[in-house]
């Protein structure tokens, strides 16, 4: 179906009621912000940790609050000084010691998961930092002289929070010196290509993109994300988001793994045929 043929605004009327469009369009803005707060003029505590010898850093969280671990996890594996976990749980791995730094990130404080690993790991002596918007969570950081708040921007779904939580999660191993700081001129560039794209795939505004028809495509068939492994945390995203915000099934194949396994499913048969038939 051609996107002239559909009413976008009756379609945005009746399909998005919470609001997602307006929460997507500040993506850009909300990454700007969360970079800007995570420096030692807001945070004096910074100081402390960034002079602490740290084995790694391992990354409490659930759905969109674990999503900037995993994508942080990737920047490390090509460009970081010490590695990245992302652990999504309540039990504490068995290896874990108090010389790897925590970042627990919940959006709203409350994720019985985070809040279990991370209460764990206080009783065990760690350093937490904690991102999210209060709850519980952000409680923990009254009561232990070693657990850090990262304040986190509410009255939005977790899902639509990501912009705000992963810029806090960047901005902060940037500062401790566990990922290269980006020159200004470089990150500035790289939020104008993002703001463009953004603007530029706007469904609503811009005609002859092929969101639409790819959407509509969609509709009635199964779902595969097919990336390289350094796409990894942004097909998981994509999957979570397609989970949520329209309750399908979606499946991620990661190159080159897949083509050790999976490759051989894509000429099946019955239900299990290719997707693209």
């Amino acid at each position: 179906m051609a996107d002239e043929t559909l009413d976008i605004d009756a379609l945005c009327q009746q399909l998005d009621s919470e609001g997602m469009i307006g929460f997507v369009e500040s993506f850009v803005s909300d990454i700007e912000k969360g970079i800007s707060v995570v420096n030692e003029e807001h945070l004096p505590w910074l100081h402390d940790v960034k002079e602490t010898q740290w084995k790694g850093v391992l990354c409490f969280g659930m759905g969109g609050s674990a999503a900037g671990g995993d994508f942080l996890a990737r920047l490390s594996d090509s460009s970081g000084s010490k590695p990245v976990i992302v652990h999504r749980g309540y039990q504490l791995p068995s290896w874990w010691t108090p010389d790897w730094l925590i970042i627990a990130t919940s959006h709203s404080g409350n994720t019985e998961e985070t809040l279990a690993a991370t209460e764990s790991a206080l009783k065990q002596g760690a350093t937490a930092v904690v991102i999210a918007t209060g709850g519980i969570l952000a409680g923990l950081c009254e009561l232990h002289e070693t657990c850090h708040l990262i304040p986190s921007v509410g009255g939005q779904p977790p899902r639509t929070a990501f912009g705000h939580l992963f810029s806090r999660q960047l901005a902060l191993v940037e500062h401790l010196g566990f990922l290269p700081s980006q020159p200004e001129d470089e990150r500035e560039a790289m939020l104008v290509r993002l703001e463009y794209a953004c603007q530029s795939n706007d469904f609503r505004t811009s005609s002859g993109i092929p969101l639409l028809e790819l959407a509509m495509a969609l509709k009635d068939h199964p779902i595969s994300l097919l990336g390289p492994t350094e796409m990894q945390p942004a097909l998981t995203r994509f999957k979570n988001q397609v989970n949520e915000n329209s309750g399908r099934f979606a499946r991620i194949g990661i190159v080159p793994e897949m083509n050790h396994n999976e490759i051989v499913a894509w000429g099946g048969v019955s239900d299990d045929a290719d997707p693209a038939r």
